[in-house]
């Protein structure tokens, strides 16, 4: 006797090979965040933020910011001080 299988049955029930796919993806991604961790670490990724080098550059804490200036985009002049 032979079984017959829905038409809804057949849209709901999703491939075997999309769960892979899934998996696949998961696994990919995974080694992808994997390397670029051990890359970074060896690279000196725990040093960012520290000042390294330029760390006499650094502003002190407390000290006053200094008076920075931009351009808009409409030509206006905006300084720093423009807003305390």
């Amino acid at each position: 006797m032979e079984t017959r299988t829905s038409a809804a049955a057949k849209v709901l029930a999703p491939p075997a090979t999309s769960s892979r796919r899934g998996l696949l993806g998961l696994l990919l991604a995974g080694s992808i965040v994997t390397a670029a961790w051990v890359i970074g670490d060896r690279q000196g990724f725990a040093a960012i933020g520290l000042g390294g080098v330029n760390q006499s550059l650094l502003p002190k804490v407390g000290s006053p910011a200094p008076d920075i200036a931009t351009l808009l985009s409409d030509g206006r002049l905006v300084k720093l001080s423009d807003f305390l």
